[in-house]
């Protein structure tokens, strides 16, 4: 029976410790679904806005490897998040210049979380996995988990905007230097008196250290509801003229002069007014202390009860007096100031007097006796004369202070009595004091009560109990001793022995410490300091409140919150969270800034609250359609930001649930695409007359990929291949042409590829719409991505058929130009060779000029029969050696005319027959056949006017020896501007002297 009892015994003690570990289990389970939900939910949060970023989002682990890839972070980048995670992000994306950099600010991060760039914004370049480099903005955080560092980095590409934002940057530090420059508060106002713009002075005058900007100037400078009256901003406002005023700020309590002045839009009206604020107030306390020094010598001097007198010792008379000495001698003041020292001293004490006041007047000692003095009546008194030496407007004086010696007295007298009379309200204030007695109340948290000399003298029951100690241990004794010293904590003797002593109370007051009988503990210490009635003694009440649990739980969620809220702040563009009944619930840094309202103006709002009711009901809609149909919302629209201008931007959003699965509101993130669009409608108007330019160019223009599949071309192409576009892009050659004709247009657009430059070819061409042949030049160039990558070849023919016609034509009639320039050289043989001397120093001349390559061809062509005209002279006057008659001469004077008469009717492609007529005229009309002048010469004839005097003078003729080129040179210099045109002739003159053109030889 024993042995059963004793089993029984057992069985009941292990049933009642399995129900314990059974309700232990069933707590931690409770709480480990709720710490999982928690988990989930905050998961589910971040997760929305991660995948809904449109910028990169990567987050580092202690040792530097990606640990976080968002999409927006593979798409900017190019690598996977499986390409990505567990990579050193410096060597996966980090151009190789920078790593050393990055190892050295690195290893201070991992140590103290703390690094230049962390809370940032800095820009930098970044390297995609295909190897190109793009201009990143990087935005870098820090965040502590689990004993060590960890980063989280926000990416945007700001190549884009980078000129606009430096630009703006160095606009920005201009203004801000100059604004913050000066040493007077600068602000600006709008017409609603809201302050604008604001320099670093902003906080002294405004009394406080955050100057509110946006708010109105006198609710920041003056607390006042209602601007004050008159307001001189209002008054430049109204009349467009600026001010100039002063005024007391009995905020500050300070005095101000503000210079307001307008600021005009292109209208001229006012739209801003900028107002500049100096503080006057120690101009005007030294105008006050100067005003009150002179009343209050006006009042001293004038009602002293003393006699003042003041005695100018460079011309020994007397300068100022007083009324009181005055009436002290018996004189007036007019019959004062005209007497000496010998008038108002006995004779018999005049060389005393002297003495004295001669060792005042050198500076050795002031003076300070009893003296006798003569009244008016010629009565002696005597005087307590107390005279120093100073200096009145530049001259040397001496000041006498003179008092009778019985009022003197008396005045002592009244003293005295003045000092017994405080002593006794002394002695009764000393035996007034306050004794206060406070009893300490069963509370729950740990109260005590300490004396002056912080000894315990009493603690409440839940002291004892909370902290293990007993009364006997713990009253009489100094706090810092209680528990083996335990309280002996350099934050509360912080708080009894410096705060309290000046403050009297103190709120939650927070101290950590370990005790060795409860642990590690955080407690907020809430003290007042009372005083005894009838004595100078106080006691102290310290209440203590433990928080460690609630701390504990707080850093929990705070390192949650944080990391979010972390994340959101590093993010640029606005992030905002709403509550299933659309109430804004919370924002980024980014979001702050585009509405211009701090978390504690938005938060709490709608977006009726917030918005113009045109788009607030937009919102409104999209969110309540996101809240019905719980996922992912993406649209665009447009919004009016904080500075009043409307953007285009991007919402996306996405709904999250609560721990019970219901809808608990949305998350949202703004992406600015204002500049997108503009870019995208300026690429649309370019591809449109791009398009059109295409269509329009009777040239064959295609573009095909690498393999030789066509991918567009224009109407010109159509024709050629007898298809629609659509039906040709897709294909190749090989489904057009024959193969050997699509082989030679597949070499020719490898060629193209390969070269990696434009390449031309030359072919014969039949076109499938009508069956005719042409002569096609094409032109091949390969074509590049954006990442210099080649993705193909663009083609462009242009039919030549009829320009090889013409050059056959050409090469012609060149042939026949020639002939004739023989003819007439057989005729002269003594200037044989002179036409083709003057062609090729023509063609020079006008290449020189850089005139068109068609016009030097005609110009060479007419220049090598410009003499034509000589066919008609007779053989006999050309070669003659002796001087030509006049009416031999003036034959020779036909030949242009000749010419001209031979060609007129050839259909040159050149104005040939008119350039052989006018090759003798000059710039002045002296020339022949017609003595034109100036324009009215084509510039083709002024080129071989040059050419043939150079080329004329610098030969042998039948009547001369030749005169030389230098002559030549110096002939048509000379007469630069009179005869021959300026710029042909200075090209000519750089030919010969500064490129060695030569004549070639007879």
């Amino acid at each position: 029976m024993k042995d059963q009892s004793k089993t029984k015994q057992v069985l009941i003690q292990e049933l009642v410790s399995l129900r314990q570990r059974t309700a232990e289990l069933e707590k931690s389970e409770f709480e480990r679904k709720r710490a999982k939900e928690a988990l989930r939910k905050s998961e589910s949060s971040m997760r929305a806005i991660t995948d809904s970023a449109q910028d990169a989002i990567l987050m580092m682990d202690p040792e530097g490897r990606i640990s976080f890839w968002n999409p927006a972070a593979e798409r900017i980048l190019g690598y996977t998040s499986a390409e990505a995670i567990g990579q050193k992000l410096h060597t996966l994306i980090a151009p190789s210049r920078y790593h050393e950099a990055y190892h050295a600010a690195f290893s201070v991060f991992q140590q103290k979380g703390q690094e230049a760039a962390v809370g940032k914004t800095l820009d930098l370049e970044a390297r995609r996995k295909d190897g190109k480099e793009i201009s990143e903005q990087l935005s870098l955080s820090a965040i502590h988990m689990k004993g060590a560092w960890h980063a989280v980095g926000i990416l945007r590409d700001i190549t884009d905007r980078k000129r606009a934002e430096e630009a703006l940057k160095e606009s920005k530090t201009l203004l801000e230097s100059i604004f913050n420059s000066s040493q007077d508060l600068i602000l600006v106002v709008d017409k609603d008196l809201r302050v604008l713009m604001s320099n670093w002075k902003s906080e002294l005058y405004a009394g406080h250290t955050e100057f509110p900007i946006s708010s109105h100037c006198y609710e920041a400078f003056i607390k006042r509801d209602t601007p004050c009256e008159p307001c001189h901003a209002l008054s430049v406002f109204n009349t467009g003229e600026p001010i100039l005023t002063e005024y007391y700020n009995e905020y500050t309590k300070l005095f101000m002069e503000v210079n307001a002045y307008p600021i005009f839009d292109d209208n001229n009206n006012v739209i801003m007014v900028a107002e500049h604020v100096r503080s006057i107030t120690d101009r005007k306390l030294a105008e006050e202390a100067l005003r009150e020094s002179e009343e209050r010598y006006r009042v001293v001097f004038e009602g002293s009860i003393d006699g003042i007198l003041a005695v100018d010792l460079e011309a020994g008379r007397f300068m100022y007096c007083n009324p009181s000495i005055c009436r002290m001698f018996g004189y007036s003041e007019t019959e004062f100031v005209l007497l000496n020292i010998e008038d108002i001293h006995p004779a018999e004490s005049l060389d005393l007097v002297k003495t004295k006041f001669e060792l005042v007047r050198r500076e050795e000692k002031a003076l300070s006796s009893e003296f006798p003095c003569l009244r008016k009546n010629g009565t002696v008194f005597y005087a307590d004369i107390t005279a120093v030496g100073t200096i009145i407007n530049g001259r040397k004086c001496v000041v006498g202070f003179f008092a009778d010696v019985t009022k003197q007295k008396q005045i002592e007298a009244g003293l005295e009595k003045t000092r017994k009379e405080l002593e006794v309200i002394k002695i009764a204030a000393d035996e007034v004091s306050e004794f206060a007695e406070s009893i300490i109340n069963t509370v729950r948290e740990p109260l005590i009560s300490l004396d002056q000399n912080l000894r315990v003298v009493t603690a409440s029951r839940s002291f004892y109990d909370f902290f293990k100690v007993n009364p006997e241990d713990t009253v009489g004794q100094l706090i810092y001793d209680l528990g083996n010293k335990q309280w002996d904590i350099p934050k509360l003797r912080e708080l009894l022995e410096t705060i309290l002593p000046q403050e009297t109370t103190f709120d939650n007051y927070e101290v950590e410490h370990e005790f060795a009988t409860i642990g590690r503990r955080i407690m907020l210490l809430n003290a007042r300091q009372i005083k005894q009635v009838l004595g100078k003694e106080r006691i102290i009440l310290l209440a203590i409140e433990d928080i460690t649990e609630r701390k504990r739980a707080e850093e929990v969620i705070k390192n949650n919150m944080m990391f979010q809220q972390v994340l959101m702040d590093a993010v640029p563009s606005p992030i905002f969270h709403k509550d299933a009944a659309g109430v804004y619930i919370g924002g980024n840094k980014a979001f702050e800034r585009y509405l211009g309202l701090s978390p504690e103006q938005f938060i709490g709002k709608t977006v009726y609250d917030l918005s113009p009711v045109d788009l607030a009901e937009i919102y409104d809609k999209a969110d309540r359609e996101l809240l019905n149909n719980p996922g992912v919302q993406t649209y665009e629209a447009s919004v009016v930001y904080a500075d009043g201008t409307r953007r285009n931007v991007v919402f996306n959003k996405a709904s999250f649930t609560n721990a019970e699965g219901k809808i608990a509101g949305l998350i949202g993130v703004i992406l600015d695409i204002t500049e997108r669009k503009k870019a995208e409608e300026a690429l649309r108007d370019s591809e449109h007359r791009l398009h059109t330019l295409v269509q329009t160019i009777p040239d064959l223009i295609w573009m095909k990929d690498k393999d030789g599949v066509y991918l567009s071309c224009n109407t010109m192409f159509e024709r050629f291949f007898g298809a629609k576009e659509a039906d040709i892009v897709g294909k190749t050659d090989y489904d057009f042409v024959n193969r050997e004709l699509a082989d030679a247009f597949r070499k020719h657009d490898n060629k193209a590829m390969a070269a990696g430059k434009t390449t031309s070819n030359e072919e014969w061409i039949t076109f499938a719409s009508d069956g005719h042949r042409s002569f096609l030049d094409t032109i091949k160039t390969p074509i590049y991505d954006a990442w210099g990558t080649l993705s193909g070849v663009l083609g462009i023919a242009r039919d030549i058929t009829d320009r090889m016609s013409v050059d056959r034509i050409r090469k012609a009639l060149g042939g026949t130009v020639q002939a004739i320039a023989v003819t007439v050289e057989a005729r002269d043989p003594y200037t044989a060779g002179h036409q083709r001397r003057v062609a090729d120093l023509a063609r020079a001349i006008a290449t020189e000029m850089n005139l068109p390559i068609d016009i030097i061809d005609g110009i060479r062509m007419a220049a090598a029969i410009h003499d034509l005209g000589k066919i008609s002279v007779p053989a006999e006057i050309l070669s003659k050696p002796t001087k030509l008659k006049k009416t031999e001469f003036d034959l020779i004077k036909d030949h242009p005319q000749s010419g001209y008469d031979i060609l007129k009717d050839i259909d040159f492609p050149w104005p040939v027959a008119r350039i052989v007529l006018e090759h003798h005229e000059r710039m002045n009309g002296s020339g022949y056949p017609h003595g034109l002048t100036g324009d009215n010469i084509l510039l083709q004839s002024r080129i071989i006017s040059v050419a043939d005097v150079v080329e004329s003078m610098g030969s042998h003729r039948p009547y001369r020896a030749a005169l030389g080129i230098e002559a030549a040179l110096e002939e048509i210099e000379r007469n630069k501007g009179t005869f021959y045109d300026n710029t042909v002739v200075d090209a000519c003159m750089r030919l010969f002297r500064e490129k060695g053109f030569q004549l070639a030889k007879a």
